[in-house]
């Protein structure tokens, strides 16, 4: 006996998803490593102070990915993230005029190496950092002794005020296939001029909408790292001819303003979907089921297809960093 597809679509729609939502302490930020990288002109970038032993490719990657990829006399600070063997680096780069240099300028990075991604502190250094002096580990150490980072809400704004109008309108125009690409972990990749853009446009997307992204955040990627690039991750980089956007299912292309996307499923506003979502949520979180949500969906008029998406984000790690970012964990019951 066969079935229609609208049959077997709602059979599936049906099935239970048994997780049960239990509180889950944030874990704190702590400051691993705090690593100084300079620019000689003669001897190319240097690591000063490595906390650990690395090899020579270690080193190099390691030092490249500290700096930005293109420099010119213009260029004032940088801050971004960087990725490297599943660490995440914190950088704030400074240039500044200095005649005994061969190239006229100091150019050097203080790099914070976290327990976790923490999408603020490159920002919150590189506006208490004011001199290339400065940038020592003792100074940065006894910052981030005296400072208090910004919370998610705080960092959302943080963020949102550094990327250009014509970035925030963008987003604003793609806001609905934004949400839906986020929330199914497709691949981003994002081409901007600066690393500060780079890093900034990838960890404002990270959380756009009140979506958490569920792949890996790659807010900064100098071309001088080779390593294979994930398939469910947001990629930054400022030097698009070592990637092919048509390998990644959406583009965000910062120097020309456009978007490009490979698929959209549904027509539905997922943004308002999705704050329904979180306040359904935050009347009962520990009495909160996935499936019930589903079903709630059908009531508020949501697609098929809209359906759909939430029922693939409630499946990825995505769920698990959006329920981690509200104090809060699902479990497995005991089979």
């Amino acid at each position: 006996m066969g079935h229609s597809v609208w049959y077997l679509e709602n059979r599936d729609m049906c099935k239970v998803i048994p997780t049960y939502i239990v509180k889950k302490e944030k874990p704190a930020v702590v400051a691993e490593s705090i690593i100084e990288v300079d620019f000689d002109l003669t001897s190319g970038p240097s690591v000063l102070n490595k906390d650990e032993e690395m090899t020579e490719d270690e080193e190099s990657a390691f030092a490249f990915s500290s700096l930005p990829d293109i420099r010119s006399m213009e260029m004032g600070k940088e801050s971004f993230i960087f990725y490297l063997s599943n660490k995440s680096y914190h950088v704030s780069f400074i240039q500044e005029a200095d005649k005994s240099k061969p190239r006229g300028c100091t150019q050097k990075s203080i790099v914070v190496q976290c327990n976790k991604y923490t999408p603020g502190l490159p920002l919150v250094l590189s506006d208490a950092l004011t001199r290339a002096s400065e940038y020592t580990p003792e100074k940065v150490l006894n910052l981030l002794w005296n400072t208090e980072l910004p919370t998610l809400t705080e960092t959302i704004r943080l963020l949102h005020n550094r990327i250009s109008p014509e970035i925030q309108k963008l987003f604003d125009q793609n806001k609905n296939t934004i949400i839906e690409n986020l929330m199914r972990s497709k691949g981003f990749l994002v081409i901007a001029r600066t690393p500060t853009e780079s890093s900034v446009i990838v960890c404002y997307l990270s959380m756009f909408g009140g979506v958490k992204y569920g792949g890996d955040i790659l807010p900064y990627r100098s071309s001088f790292v080779q390593n294979k690039i994930p398939n469910h991750s947001i990629v930054g980089v400022t030097n698009e001819y070592h990637y092919k956007s048509n390998q990644f299912d959406n583009a965000i292309d910062a120097i020309n303003g456009r978007y490009y996307y490979k698929e959209k499923k549904c027509n539905d506003n997922l943004e308002k979907l999705f704050k329904e979502l979180e306040e359904y949520f935050l009347e009962c979180p520990e009495g909160f089921q996935t499936e019930k949500w589903l079903h709630r969906l059908s009531d508020l008029g949501a697609s098929i297809k809209a359906r759909r998406v939430f029922r693939e984000f409630f499946g990825s790690s995505g769920f698990t960093e959006w329920l981690l970012a509200h104090g809060y964990k699902s479990i497995q019951p005991n089979k």
